[in-house]
């Protein structure tokens, strides 16, 4: 039964021709005339629409050229062509390729001008940054309590000699006993003026007022002297000093000591810490601020390595 169906369907007369397994040619070369039906073969590349004699001339040249015979012409020509357009396309973006390197090779050697432009300008010593800042004024109100009086205040009067601390004292009507600090008036002519108005008053900790923070006033005697330090460029410690982490650290332990009732402990660990952040050679910001703390409480008995140190600091700041 099988072998009679295969028979039949290899027939050139049947109804529908079935592909065979193998095919050496194309199927179309050898298609029947006397299907009642031309059914397009849906394996080849739709040569069957054509006449069998075209077909046939285009399996002899396939055949040709599968051997090493000559290409037709027309192929020849399209290949050629289609050589041609890619050597014109490289050769378009050879070009766009140079010329994108060369706009990088120009943008580089412009970032490498701008770095050293900045370089340069990092490099500039710290000390021609200084002395181009303006002559400022500075206007400060100060509410402070007679049991704590602000020592600091008389070291900046004679420590800065580039500025002029104008001191004007009132008593508050709440305040009861003498005033502990009688602040000297100077009539200096010098750039930059801080015009102080201390009012002796009953308040926990030191409040500076200023224009920007009449809200919210400045606490404590230590963020007082760090205020000032930071409107003069020429004392401000974070830009002279070569490690103002150091002195900030100093400033919030000395800070933390003046709600203390005994500060005994405390001297002994900026003792212990002395080189680190006490100046050699003059005095910073937190000589002035360890001094005047050890003023606010009379009597402590001083660690041996700040007592030379602070009798030096009693002939500096209070000696006329």
């Amino acid at each position: 039964m099988m072998c009679e169906h295969a028979t039949m369907a290899t027939r050139t007369y049947g109804m529908y021709p079935v592909r065979p397994v193998v095919n050496l040619l194309n199927e179309s070369v050898i298609c029947g005339r006397f299907s009642m039906y031309k059914m397009r073969n849906i394996h080849e590349d739709g040569l069957d629409d054509r006449c069998p004699d075209v077909v046939a001339t285009d399996v002899a040249d396939a055949v040709d050229l599968a051997t090493g015979a000559e290409m037709p012409d027309s192929i020849a020509t399209q290949v050629i062509c289609l050589l041609q357009a890619s050597r014109s396309e490289h050769g378009t973006l050879e070009a766009r390729q140079e010329k994108v390197l060369d706009q990088l090779a120009e943008l580089k050697k412009q970032i490498y001008r701008l770095q050293c432009v900045v370089k340069e300008s990092y490099q500039k010593p710290k000390k021609d940054l200084v002395s181009v800042q303006k002559p400022i004024f500075v206007d400060l109100v100060l509410n402070v309590n007679p049991s704590k009086p602000p020592y600091s205040l008389l070291a900046l009067q004679k420590l800065w000699k580039d500025t002029n601390f104008k001191v004007k004292a009132y008593t508050h009507s709440t305040t009861k006993g003498q005033i502990p600090i009688v602040f000297p008036e100077t009539t200096n002519n010098i750039a930059n003026i801080v015009d102080v108005t201390l009012i002796w008053k009953e308040v926990s900790n030191m409040e500076v007022v200023t224009k920007i923070s009449h809200s919210c006033p400045i606490k404590g005697e230590v963020n007082f002297l760090r205020y000032v330090n930071r409107m003069i460029e020429s004392h401000n410690y974070e830009s002279t000093c070569s490690q103002p982490h150091t002195l900030d650290f100093a400033l919030d332990f000395v800070n933390s000591l003046y709600n203390e009732r005994r500060i005994e402990k405390g001297l002994l660990v900026l003792a212990r810490d002395f080189e680190k952040w006490s100046c050699k050679g003059g005095f910073n910001i937190v000589d002035i601020a360890v001094w005047s703390l050890i003023k606010q409480f009379p009597g402590t008995s001083l660690p041996p390595t700040l007592r030379e140190w602070y009798t030096l600091c009693e002939t500096t700041f209070t000696e006329t």
